[in-house]
């Protein structure tokens, strides 16, 4: 028996500790406060658009480098909780650090990686791997890994370890597990049921603070426009002690 029933989305903002060197942090701290202070990316006609996204890398990676650690640290305690989960990141060295990870948590049948240099006829093998071993409980993967019309459904949870300035990246992302997602009589499925999508931005961070506000946005302009009803947003922010997912 098949529903097409879209499952209710619950999102939730998980924010962790600086674990980078003080270097990045301070370099990362005087960055934000050009670009956010002086709201140059609408205001200052006098940086050029290259200077502009050369400035949003920079940061970008700066908050990769100050969280990476703690993302690291969230992702191995939640993944052993078992149940099918995705993690989405974009930098390679956030990507390789959750890798090694996953590795030793849940061992190299535990866990599939696609990124872009993930070879094409590679994909749909590790997508079905995924999906049909048992064993397997999560998908490591890069913002662009999963091209439109491909997905990984009857996921528990969602992961971003980090976040992007685009909203429609983080929505497309969200797609590949929500945007199809069928009811297909699992074991222990219900009318219950949700998705768990839980954004890790850095305490005190302006970059993924305005990540996450522009997303907020998106969302609102979606669901007028849609007047879809099963998303659930969580008032409250959660703290790093917040409780990790129940076992599957």
């Amino acid at each position: 028996e098949v529903s097409s029933e879209l499952l209710p989305l619950r999102r939730q903002r998980i924010f962790l500790p600086k674990s980078g060197c003080s270097l990045s942090m301070g370099e990362l701290k005087q960055m934000e406060t050009e670009m956010f202070h002086r709201q140059r990316f609408v205001s200052d006609s006098s940086v050029s658009k290259q200077a502009r996204l050369s400035e949003m890398k920079r940061v970008s990676q700066l908050v990769m480098q100050t969280k990476r650690l703690s993302c690291v640290e969230y992702v191995t305690e939640t993944t052993n909780n078992g149940g099918k989960m995705l993690v989405f990141a974009y930098h390679r060295e956030m990507l390789d650090s959750l890798e090694a990870a996953l590795k030793e948590t849940l061992g190299a049948s535990g866990y599939v990686r696609i990124d872009q240099k993930t070879p094409t006829h590679e994909r749909e093998n590790l997508v079905t791997c995924f999906e049909e071993d048992d064993e397997c409980h999560t998908a490591l993967l890069s913002f662009t890994a999963l091209s439109e019309g491909q997905s990984l459904p009857h996921v528990e949870a969602i992961l971003f370890a980090e976040l992007a300035w685009a909203p429609s990246i983080i929505l497309q992302c969200e797609a590949r597990a929500h945007g199809i997602h069928e009811i297909q009589g699992r074991k222990g499925s219900s009318s219950s049921h949700s998705i768990l999508i839980q954004y890790l931005l850095l305490e005190d961070c302006q970059w993924d603070s305005h990540c996450y506000e522009r997303l907020e946005e998106k969302l609102r302009h979606v669901t007028l426009g849609t007047g879809d009803a099963a998303e659930e947003h969580d008032a409250a922010s959660i703290s790093r002690s917040i409780e990790p997912l129940p076992p599957a």
